[in-house]
Order: C-alpha cells, then sequence, then structure tokens
C-alpha cells in the first residue's frame, strides 16, 4: 500500500509541471521538464535529528525540481500512512502514545 502510495505521488509531480515561461519549446512540445525523481523514508526507529525522507527530482531547471520535492513532501505528508511514537525527555517510553500522520 504505501509504496503504490509513493509512486501516486512521484507520477502525480511528474504530471503537474509544464515548462518554465522563460523556457521555449523546441520540438518537443509538452514534455515534462522532470527528468526522475525518487522517494525514500525510513522504516522503523529515527532519532531525533536524523533525516526520515530524502526527495530526489532532476530537471533542467531548478524551479521545476524545487517545486516538485515540495509537492512530493507535501503529498506524503497528507496521503501515506505515516504512524510515529513520540516520547520526551524525562517521560517512560512505555508512557508513549502512538500518533497517526493525520495531514495538515
Amino acid at each position: 500500500m504505501a509504496i503504490k502510495t509513493m509512486a501516486d505521488i512521484v507520477r502525480d509531480a511528474h504530471g503537474r509541471y509544464s515548462r518554465s515561461d522563460h523556457q521555449t519549446p523546441q520540438g518537443d512540445i509538452g514534455a515534462s521538464p522532470l527528468i526522475r525523481s525518487a522517494v525514500h523514508h525510513r522504516l522503523g526507529a529515527v532519532p531525533v535529528g536524523e533525516p526520515s525522507i530524502v526527495i530526489a527530482v532532476s530537471s533542467p531547471h531548478r524551479k521545476e525540481a524545487f517545486m516538485a520535492c515540495e509537492l512530493i513532501l507535501e503529498e506524503v505528508k497528507t496521503k501515506a500512512q505515516i504512524w510515529k511514537r513520540e516520547f520526551y525527555e524525562g517521560e517512560r517510553e512505555e508512557d508513549a502514545e502512538w500518533k497517526a500522520n493525520v495531514g495538515h
């Protein structure tokens, strides 16, 4: 389920972006400005301060790449079923509560 969700999110990002206003089409009108993208989300315990997700996007223009990265991150936060168990310094781990990612 999670892999299908991630694949759908990446496919959606590729389909959303058209060429930049400053880029003139030459022969391949309508081609996506995104060349490749990849998402890796860690499973299991992730210590505080360590990355939990890596998103990589290649594009001839950085604007589209950054926009696609942001879209992918927000879609993962909204659509992926991510659970986390938070507990804070001074608290017992047994008292921690599981929290569902409910989007924002």
